[in-house]
């Protein structure tokens, strides 16, 4: 017998971010989901996630379940008694039990087995009608609401008895005795004035206390005064808070569409064009004469206030932040600190945007996902709020204020704190993070002759070398404010092939290293004094020389702390120069020995704190050098590495690290050989990254280039999701026959 389980994790419901601007921000994208992703029906009225991490969405035209990677559609079938009672779903609850209850516009209460999945029916209508009078005509209103019935489910709570109190929209509340398996009925009376105030029940929410409120279509809020259940009867009282014009601490409007407690005990009412109300834990006993309430609403030509007046549905985040759903005017969060509300539009040219300004539904899952339900067309969207990982500088034609060119090259902080940074087409730009002012220097703005930067190094007094693509090297004078250009060739008395600087080194004992890309290994001292060139001389490939330097093709140039001086080349492998004997000793790929390194292009080096040195490689990827033995373990792709490309490598305090690629951006902890992959979700400016373009600075900053701009970070506030979702068995075949029903794990 052949079994086949796919596991699916509700991990996959993160659909997180792209593009970063500034570091340490939030930031909020929009991701949708529509029909063509396999959503039934895009008028999504209740959303619930359940204790197994599955997402359901209330729809006019069924039940859809979404486990991260696709939908499954629950529909009536007129045939199958054991199917939903009908297609047209209003409310969704999960009891203390996880049993799952469906409530619809025809006035069933749906109980979902989830092994067989199939459903109970309980139907709670008592056939009343209460004769309308014109206030309760709704044609006008919402789809959500001008479509219900008057036995429309339209909400559901659970008192600690697990018994349920139900509302309806037009038959008052029905309290379904689970034990007996028997429905009562709770109207409004005109007779008795303690009666429920309206039987167009929107809203019950039982609170933290066991205070049952009411939120009604007319009738306002009402709690729940006196309750007992004697024989068939039910016989209860309640208190009602209702707007009064000549008070401005009243309700704002009779109209209640929504009741929320926050994590402080606070009620929080929304209304059909009534605004936000707020009432206080101290005043949820009050009586109802001494209740103030405090009001939120729209204000014209006020751009902090609430975005609209019609309140569909509220939600709470783990920071104890207010959303709020309106019909109309998107999506707003209360900023309590500056007593403001932030607004979240929809807008048809951005697709990142929320989907649509009709918000009917919201539900945060236990991820931090706040999931959007809209209102006719648009159907979900799903939105998080997270700590941006990756600062972003990059080029724009929107400002001045940008980089010149977004393929960067080369990037250093230098002592003053401005950020240089080389690009391909650009030239060299100098910014001021501090004031967000960039100045450009190219061969049309100053005597910097090339307008390819390929690697930047400060020296001691400040000044800053350049080396170009094709040009040579130049020094900036930062004194002077001008540049000057350094013809190392003419110095050396030949003619060169290849002006392009590729690395540059200033060693601890003050000397310059120039690694140029085709004409070897330049090394010199320099006269600050004078500002001339001292001592220069040249390491060049020789093949009667094994000593020799092995390869004229210098990627990279790096200076361990014993101050051994160790080259990367670009096909001859890695060099470690002898100084007492100015000569070689070369490593290289031998494929006959597997503990050889990996590739011969080496594109970075660097010593970590404990003395190791690695070793990044254009396609061999990570590579960890014994120096006692000669012998390179190596980290792959297959190792969790993100890409066997390895531009730069840095380290943080904590054993990390940090490396770029093709591919993002890997943190690797040495100690325990666990890597961390980031992408574009993270913030990264692309997944492809620059040769020579990382840098470390004396506050822990990091800062990494590539074909669109600058990252940059701080290891510490690159922080993970520590959300552990659950890991659910969703589709077991046995015999390739696939069986039906939720599993267990």
């Amino acid at each position: 017998m052949k079994f086949i389980i796919k596991i699916l994790s509700i991990a996959s419901l993160l659909f997180i971010l792209t593009n970063c601007l500034i570091a340490q921000q939030f930031e909020y994208v929009f991701k949708h989901l529509r029909i063509k992703d396999g959503l039934s029906q895009t008028t999504i009225s209740d959303i619930l996630q359940d204790k197994k991490g599955y997402i359901w969405f209330a729809t006019s035209n069924g039940l859809n379940r979404y486990d991260g990677y696709k939908f499954k559609v629950y529909n009536n079938d007129p045939f199958d008694s054991l199917s939903l009672s009908d297609n047209s779903i209003s409310q969704l609850f999960e009891d203390s039990q996880g049993e799952l209850w469906i409530g619809t516009n025809s006035g069933f209460l749906n109980k979902f087995n989830r092994k067989s999945e199939t459903f109970e029916r309980v139907f709670i209508s008592d056939g009343s009608k209460p004769e309308l009078n014109l206030e309760d005509q709704v044609y006008e209103f919402p789809i959500t609401i001008s479509r219900n019935n008057n036995f429309t489910v339209t909400s559901i709570a659970e008192e600690l008895s697990g018994n349920l109190w139900i509302g309806t929209f037009g038959e008052g509340i029905k309290y379904y005795d689970r034990q007996n398996n028997k429905i009562y009925h709770i109207h409004h009376d005109e007779n008795d004035p303690n009666s429920l105030a309206y039987d167009r029940v929107m809203k019950i929410l039982i609170d933290s206390e066991s205070i049952i409120w009411v939120g009604t279509f007319n009738g306002g809020l009402n709690r729940l005064k006196n309750f007992e259940l004697v024989n068939v009867e039910i016989n209860c009282s309640f208190d009602k808070f209702v707007n009064d014009p000549q008070n401005s601490l009243s309700l704002s409007n009779d109209k209640v569409i929504e009741i929320f407690e926050d994590s402080n005990g606070a009620i929080w009412i929304g209304t059909y064009d009534g605004g936000l109300n707020k009432l206080d834990p101290s005043d949820k006993l009050h009586q109802p004469s001494e209740t103030q309430f405090k009001v939120y609403k729209n204000e014209a030509g006020n751009s902090n206030s609430l975005c609209n007046n019609t309140i569909m549905a509220l939600e709470e985040d783990e920071e104890g932040q207010l959303w709020i759903a309106t019909f109309g005017g998107g999506l707003d969060k209360l900023d309590f600190a500056k007593n403001k509300f932030n607004h979240f539009l929809s807008d048809p040219l951005d697709d990142n945007s929320l989907a649509d300004n009709d918000v009917i539904s919201l539900k945060f899952d236990k991820s931090g996902i706040l999931w959007i339900g809209t209102h006719l067309g648009e159907g979900i969207s799903k939105f998080e709020k997270r700590r941006k990982k990756f600062g972003h500088i990059t080029s724009s034609v929107l400002t001045d204020n940008s980089l010149s060119d977004n393929v960067v090259w080369s990037v250093i902080e230098d002592t003053e704190g401005y950020l240089w940074v080389g690009t391909y087409r650009g030239g060299l730009n100098r910014v001021d993070r501090a004031k967000n002012e960039y100045e450009v220097y190219n061969p049309s703005t100053s005597k910097l002759e090339d307008q390819h930067i390929r690697s930047l190094v400060e020296d001691k007094t400040g000044n800053m070398w350049i080396g170009t693509y094709s040009k040579g090297l130049f020094c900036y004078y930062q004194d002077k404010g001008t540049f000057k250009k350094i013809d190392l060739f003419k110095k050396l008395d030949i003619i060169s092939k290849s002006n392009q600087i590729q690395a540059l080194l200033i060693d601890s004992r003050g000397r310059f290293w120039v690694g140029t890309f085709g004409e070897g290994l330049i090394q010199f001292e320099y006269d600050y004094k004078n500002k001339t060139i001292l001592n220069i001389r040249r390491f060049k490939f020789d093949a009667d020389r094994p000593n020799s330097i092995s390869d004229d093709r210098i990627y990279s140039v790096y200076e361990g702390r014993d101050s051994t001086i160790w080259v990367g080349t670009f096909g001859g492998g890695l060099c470690k120069f002898n100084e007492k004997e100015n000569s070689f000793i070369t490593y290289k790929n031998d494929l006959n020995y597997r503990n050889s390194i990996s590739d011969n292009r080496i594109l970075s080096i660097y010593e970590d704190t404990n003395n190791d040195l690695w070793i990044g490689t254009y396609g061999g990827a990570l590579n960890k050098f014994d120096r006692a033995s000669g012998v390179f373990l190596k980290y792959t792709e297959k190792s969790g590495l993100g890409s066997d490309v390895v531009y730069g490598i840095l380290e943080d305090d904590k054993f990390n690290l940090w490396m770029s690629s093709d591919n993002g951006i890997s943190k690797f902890n040495y100690r325990e050989e666990i890597f961390s992959e980031y992408d574009l979700q993270d913030g990264l400016q692309s997944l492809e990254f620059s040769g020579g373009a990382y840098f470390k600075s004396k506050t822990g900053e990091m800062f990494f280039g590539g074909i669109n701009g600058v990252n940059y970070f701080f290891s510490e506030s690159v922080e993970s999701n520590f959300y552990i979702p659950p890991v659910l068995v969703t589709s077991f075949s046995i015999s390739n026959i696939p069986q039906s029903g939720e599993f267990s794990q």
